[in-house]
């Protein structure tokens, strides 16, 4: 499995003005209440690049989306959508026309949390971006609000009483926020990262995550990361 970018062609940045935000990379999850939109922050004010403008308009949005987005969520990961490389903006871009594809009931602002997230959150732990992706489609179609009968929450579907611990060291601080799109792929990024530094391998990392070895549940993950690959 790839841990390169999703997509890596080079392309001209369009120039809306300046940038919202300095893009940086968190030393750990965030969660309401530690940061916040100027109020008097334009979309005029963001740089976005070309692919994220055209998959805007494909989606029915705008950067006034974006940024009202924003508002609601202070720290949700579209603050560091502008201030992404080029081609991790490209790679936004795609999962946005991937995940609405996919499950099209997703509302637009759901599907842009998420598409940053899982570029956001595979960098900063370091977690093949295309593996998280097809784990999440594997687990939950990537609906933030499933839930199964053993207790998984969300677009990754973690257990919270099995991770509560690690979880709440890290910012996700109850089982309810599981559901929010992006804490929820926080999560499993997180999981998976550990899994696969513990076990040296994707593969067995897998059968952690899924709780047991499981060859249906490598074959289920390693289908949806062709049909990624293959949308790409």
């Amino acid at each position: 499995m790839l841990e390169k970018p999703f997509y890596t062609r080079s392309r001209n940045i369009v120039k809306i003005s300046t940038a919202l935000l300095f893009f940086t990379l968190l030393l750990s999850i965030t969660t309401p209440g530690d940061g916040e939109i100027n109020d008097n922050t334009s979309a005029k004010d963001i740089t976005f690049h070309e692919e994220i403008i055209r998959t805007m308009a494909g989606t029915g949005n705008s950067p006034e989306d974006v940024l009202r987005w924003q508002k609601e969520h202070p720290n949700s990961s579209l603050r560091f959508l502008s201030e992404m490389l080029s081609e991790e903006q490209e790679a936004v871009a795609l999962l946005v026309k991937y995940i609405k594809t996919t499950n099209p009931e997703l509302s637009s602002k759901t599907i842009w949390r998420e598409a940053c997230a899982f570029v956001h959150y595979a960098k900063k732990y370091g977690v093949p971006g295309d593996l998280l992706v097809a784990v999440a489609n594997t687990e939950s179609h990537f609906d933030p609000k499933a839930m199964s009968k053993k207790g998984a929450v969300g677009v990754m579907q973690v257990v919270w009483n099995t991770h509560a611990g690690l979880l709440s060291a890290n910012g996700i601080t109850s089982k309810n926020l599981l559901h929010d799109p992006e804490l929820g792929i926080a999560a499993g990024a997180l999981l998976l990262s550990r899994y696969i530094r513990a076990y040296g391998s994707e593969h067995k990392a897998l059968d952690r995550y899924y709780g047991t070895t499981s060859s249906r549940y490598r074959n289920l993950v390693n289908k949806n990361l062709r049909a990624l690959k293959n949308s790409l």
